[in-house]
């Protein structure tokens, strides 16, 4: 995410001042937008000029809350006018936690989000529901080429980036049985050439998967037809619920 972006994002911050803008916030966060091009900088430090860290995804949610400063005591937040804490609000920083590493983002540029899944039920004993997993092989077609991920709920929830666009649909798994209701919706930005064909391969596989299978031993899951060998072989990602 551009500062003119996030400039554009504080402005609009004046005018609507957040009900979380008065104490630590959430428990957890959300960046806003779905765009898979756009990314909010996490540095180490609570400004822009300390070292990035990395980059958050527009739509990344889950991300846990660890604290927010902007300069101002409590004390002072008590007697302080609508317009000294929307100016406080602009300096305000939050720690958060992605995908195991814990580094500061500009407030404003964030939204309140949702805790991440619950754990697997006792009747999933193999752990696939309420669950992530990185793609990290598609046997039949070639390497991954960039992260993509996949999780699953509970409910019946299927969601996850293909490496260039983000999926979402419905599924029922009952044991090693896998079959999607309905298609996938996909998110329809332009993928240059090895990412386009890496994502027709993921959302095919995922369309045409009726076996799930997972390998305690490795910790793997894999997907692929009734009769013959898998098409997608996942890991379980567990920072992505952090």
């Amino acid at each position: 995410m551009t500062l003119p972006r996030l400039s554009l994002i504080a402005a609009l911050l004046l005018l609507a001042l957040p009900a979380w803008a008065n104490a630590d916030g959430p428990d957890f966060f959300r960046v806003p937008g779905q765009a898979s091009d756009q990314a909010l900088s996490m540095h180490a430090g609570p400004s822009g000029g300390d070292r990035q860290l990395g980059r958050i995804p527009a739509g990344t949610d889950h991300l846990r809350n660890l604290g927010c400063i902007d300069g101002m005591s409590d004390a002072e937040r008590a007697v302080a006018t609508g317009a000294e804490k929307r100016a406080a609000l602009l300096r305000r920083w939050c720690k958060i936690r992605y995908r195991g590493v814990d580094g500061w983002v500009f407030a404003g540029a964030l939204v309140e989000g949702s805790p991440p899944p619950a754990p697997p039920k006792p009747g999933d004993p193999q752990g696939k529901l309420g669950s992530a997993w990185r793609l990290i092989a598609m046997p039949g077609h070639g390497r991954v080429r960039a992260e993509a991920w996949i999780a699953f709920s509970d409910s019946g929830s299927i969601w996850g980036n293909t490496g260039c666009n983000f999926l979402r649909g419905s599924v029922k798994i009952s044991g090693t049985a896998f079959k999607l209701a309905g298609g996938l919706a996909v998110t329809r930005r332009a993928c240059p050439g090895a990412l386009d064909a890496q994502e027709r391969w993921l959302v095919k596989a995922l369309e045409t998967a009726r076996r799930v299978s997972f390998d305690p031993l490795t910790g793997q899951l894999r997907l692929g037809p009734e009769r013959g060998s898998a098409t997608l072989v996942l890991d379980r990602d567990p920072e992505r619920w952090r």
